[in-house]
């Protein structure tokens, strides 16, 4: 969507104690958008580009400082590695609970390729970043891969 609005935001969440960031679609990216209980966490700063949503606050329920970051990154490998300085520098100046979540389009080893080229020095420039964020990669329950094609 090009403008996302305080009404459809409603009708997505379904009543009036929310609050959201978001950014805009560009070209086939849809955008990213973050929606919020706003009676259990408080948005104190929101940043955004077009790659990612940023929202610093206070996790009402147990007082704690926490920052959500939402991240649709870009194909190409030029693109991808200013982002994740860009998000190294963000993460590094935050001294409070992190998630960070989102779609990448990378991934950390072969056997998560599947009908597709695996490209090791992406894949090595990737697992840099999360070394230098200091994240951690939750694995997911589910299908291994959660992408398909129409041919299954």
């Amino acid at each position: 969507m090009l403008h996302v609005d305080m009404w459809m935001t409603g009708q997505v969440w379904g009543n009036t104690h929310f609050d959201f960031a978001s950014t805009s679609a560009r070209g086939m990216s849809g955008g990213i958008i973050c929606i919020w209980n706003n009676l259990a966490f408080i948005k104190h700063r929101i940043l955004c580009n077009e790659n990612y949503v940023v929202v610093e606050g206070l996790w009402i329920p147990n007082n704690l400082k926490i920052m959500w970051i939402a991240v649709y990154a870009p194909q190409s490998l030029s693109a991808k590695i200013p982002l994740w300085a860009s998000l190294v520098t963000i993460i590094a100046n935050w001294d409070g609970i992190l998630v960070v979540i989102g779609d990448f389009n990378e991934v950390r080893e072969a056997s998560k390729r599947f009908g597709s080229h695996f490209n090791e020095r992406q894949a090595d420039i990737f697992n840099m970043f999360i070394s230098n964020a200091s994240l951690n990669d939750v694995s997911l329950g589910g299908y291994k891969l959660t992408w398909t094609d129409k041919w299954g």
